[in-house]
């Protein structure tokens, strides 16, 4: 199928009335959790992953993408109006957002952001399609060792954008790698420990519920307070239309912008947060009048722009070669996996109209966001002083149930906890958690792309280094390190000579930790009986084990850390840092509080996993857990706990039996009773 035909298929599909329903569903996902702080536009296109089994892969796209793209002003409408925002790439727009809303011009901040937001999509859905056709003639020419080192470069540039955490990015891709060998291929069992429901390998769904759902549901709840606590601001709706018309009058600084954010999200893992900032001081630097931080609209114009054309970026590489751009990509690269469309080069062979449906609906949903934004924002702010105790539990028991409704095996809630546990840690001490999921979906093609290029094209080794594409990879992928290296040594040069970064002890105790279960891992696949399966997860465990004995001796070294500390870490930000400054709340809970209420918390969930084990996961766990979490975490009264577990027990009960028609999950105590 040609990109013409594609193109003809997808409008075809786009205008029949089950796609209009997924559009509309997905947009309002993205508006509804992007508004929310804390809850970021990963989290709600994670937790309708398991409600869509059964649904056709054109639905399904236009679901996720109209979410992704959805997000992005939602996000700005907090930002202006709360000085909170909904997302990180909204960061840039509170600088002189918020301040026009003190100024009483809270609707003409909205109506640049929203008119921003459409046009910066339309620029980079434009860049998106004009590069299509050349990327697409590019990608024919790939064969099996352009694969296996077009993964390798995937890598290698996203966790060089972890900026000083190079190595445990790299760390983090190595442990997804070895992940990806769990399973039955053509080497026997790997890693199935005699175990069926480890027969078809890690679920990638249930690693992406653990690590973006449950990570953030125990955030909310160990900081125990309201999303926001900013009063109310006016909203005149007689400036949006001036807000709108500002934007129309800056084209250059619109299509600069835009562009910005569109280039920079063809960076794999970049992320909308760095183009919103670049594109916020691209403008700052490229006009002589502005009062930048004051109430500058410039200052709202250029970010949101950037924010919108970095998801038409960001598809490129998603798409074309199945590097997920941004970790939103990465959540829609994992479902497009488990239905069987792999992204990449052979996408675009062989499906282009699910290319062209995804293109349309980023820029579609950035429209009709706009609208409904402008339109419900005096009615959707409010959602943001809701409480994390009412919001996080219904989060916490969607994300569980949901991962079991995946496969139906209680192994995979088990995953989505321990993910969700890691990942909290993970983002706590700045491990990146893209580089994690991109190696457990690109390692098993990776290792099947090298052991074919060894035997197909009989050059042994050489076959990488011969081919002029396989060169240019290589390149690419060695000069993506070397920016990196440095890029931190640059930053280190300009710091004080004793400037020395500090690596907490419990930093390093999750590294460790990380490279005991790689050596552990490691050793055991000298018991897999095929010589050829050994290959790969010798050299991804043994790579991953060097590379955290490098951070452990430079970490734990005075020396080495203060001369080499900023290349293996860089200065932590605790969640508890995203407090505004000012005087402490008098309610707040210190420290300590806060460091116990994490650890009980984290126990809670193994405490679930008990409980469903035993009595069942929908009509025992979820009831119980619910309570747990408001009444002793969010410090609800009993009365509305209960209330609370109830509704979300029948909710629940209803959506498995009604719409995903999966049985009740019985624990082994009343599984024998029904």
């Amino acid at each position: 199928m040609t990109l013409l035909e594609g193109l003809t298929a997808a409008a075809d599909q786009l205008v029949s009335w089950p796609l209009l329903l997924f559009f509309l569903l997905g947009t309002l996902n993205g508006l509804i959790f992007g508004i929310l702080p804390g809850l970021s536009g990963s989290v709600g296109i994670a937790l309708m992953i398991p409600l869509t089994f059964g649904i056709d892969i054109s639905e399904a796209i236009v679901l996720f993408t109209a979410a992704l793209s959805g997000q992005t002003f939602a996000g700005s409408i907090t930002a202006i109006l709360l000085n909170t925002p909904g997302t990180a790439p909204n960061a840039a727009t509170t600088f002189d957002g918020y301040q026009l809303s003190r100024q009483g011009r809270a609707g003409y901040a909205l109506g640049i952001s929203a008119m921003a937001s459409s046009l910066g999509s339309l620029v980079g859905v434009v860049v998106l399609v004009v590069l299509l056709p050349a990327v697409r003639v590019f990608i024919l020419s790939f064969s099996y060792p352009e694969f296996m080192l077009l993964a390798m470069m995937g890598l290698a540039a996203i966790a060089a954008a972890s900026r000083g955490s190079l190595i445990k990015g790299l760390i983090a891709g190595g442990m997804g790698v070895m992940l990806s060998f769990v399973g039955l291929g053509s080497w026997g069992q790997r890693y199935v420990f005699n175990s069926l429901s480890l027969i078809d390998g890690v679920d990638v769904i249930a690693v992406l519920i653990g690590l973006f759902a449950i990570s953030e549901v125990v955030r909310l709840l160990k900081l125990n307070r309201p999303i926001s606590q900013v009063g109310d601001m006016p909203l005149d709706r007689s400036q949006v239309w001036q807000g709108m018309w500002y934007v129309i009058k800056k084209p250059f600084l619109l299509i600069r912008s835009a562009l910005v954010g569109t280039g920079l999200g063809i960076v794999p893992a970049v992320g909308g947060t760095v183009a919103s900032f670049m594109a916020y001081y691209q403008a700052m630097h490229t006009t002589k009048d502005g009062k930048f931080g004051q109430g500058d609209p410039r200052g709202v114009l250029a970010p949101e722009a950037a924010n919108d054309g970095k998801d038409a970026g960001a598809a490129l590489p998603t798409l074309a070669f199945g590097l997920p751009g941004s970790s939103d990509w990465a959540i829609i690269l994992g479902a497009m996996v488990l239905y069987g469309v792999v992204p990449g080069p052979n996408l675009l062979r062989e499906r282009p109209d699910i290319v062209w449906i995804a293109i349309i609906v980023i820029l579609a949903a950035s429209w009709v966001t706009s609208a409904i934004g402008i339109i419900t924002s005096r009615w959707l702010v409010p959602v943001t002083k809701v409480r994390p105790s009412l919001v996080a539990p219904i989060v916490a028991v969607l994300a569980l149930v949901g991962s079991f409704g995946l496969e139906r095996q209680f192994v995979d809630v088990m995953f989505t906890v321990g993910f969700g546990i890691l990942g909290y840690y993970m983002k706590v001490y700045r491990m990146p958690v893209v580089p994690l999921i991109l190696g457990l979906l690109l390692g098993a093609e990776a290792e099947r792309s090298f052991h074919l290029s060894m035997n197909l094209f009989d050059q042994g080794l050489l076959v990488f280094v011969t081919r002029p594409i396989s060169l240019v990879l290589l390149a690419i992928t060695a000069a993506l390190l070397f920016a990196s290296v440095w890029s931190v040594a640059r930053r280190r040069k300009r710091l004080d000579a004793d400037a020395e970064v500090n690596i907490a002890p419990a930093e390093a105790g999750l590294v460790a930790f990380i490279g005991a279960v790689m050596l552990a891992a490691t050793l055991y696949s000298y018991t897999f009986a095929a010589n050829e399966g050994r290959l790969f997860p010798q050299a991804v465990g043994w790579g991953t084990v060097a590379l955290v004995l490098i951070f452990l001796v430079v970490a734990r070294t005075p020396a080495l850390r203060s001369r080499w500390g900023y290349f293996i870490s860089e200065e932590l930000i605790h969640f508890e840092a995203e407090e505004e400054e000012g005087e402490a709340d008098p309610e707040m809970e210190s420290q300590e509080d806060q460091t116990g209420r994490e650890r009980a918390l984290l126990v809670s969930l193994f405490g679930f996993l008990a409980v469903a084990w035993l009595g069942g996961l929908n009509l025992v766990a979820v009831p119980i857990y619910v309570v747990v979490l408001m009444r002793w975490f969010g410090r609800e009264d009993w009365r509305k706990s209960v209330i609370a577990a109830l509704v979300t027990t029948v909710a629940i009960w209803f959506i498995i039996n009604y719409i995903l028609s999966s049985p009740i999950h019985w624990g082994v105590l009343l599984a024998p009773l029904f």
